[in-house]
């Protein structure tokens, strides 16, 4: 393909240019330095004591939630009725319905 004239003057030309230099440097970010060490510490088992306190935290934080969901009669521990009497509020209502026209 190539005569060898051709074949020796682009050796020539290949071997003038510079030797390439090698001197590479790694070095890793301090962010995966401290993933590393936070997945260390993961794996070390934890203390019973400590799963014990996060479980009392969590059920502490969902009893709280539940209680801020609750009405404000229950919040403010108001009272309320032992019983309702049914009779006496049907009998109040008569036959008055919710859907009757009287109330236009």
């Amino acid at each position: 393909l190539l005569n060898g004239g051709a074949k020796i003057s682009l050796k020539e030309s290949l071997t003038s240019l510079p030797k390439p230099l090698n001197d590479f440097e790694i070095a890793l970010p301090e962010e995966e330095e401290e993933a590393e060490q936070d997945e260390k510490k993961r794996s070390l088992v934890e203390d019973q004591q400590d799963v014990d306190e996060m479980t009392v935290e969590e059920r502490r934080r969902a009893a709280q939630e539940k209680w801020k969901r609750e009405n404000q009669v229950i919040q403010r521990a108001l009272p309320r009725p032992g019983g309702i009497n049914t009779s006496i509020l049907r009998s109040n209502l008569g036959d008055f319905q919710l859907t009757s026209p009287r109330l236009w």
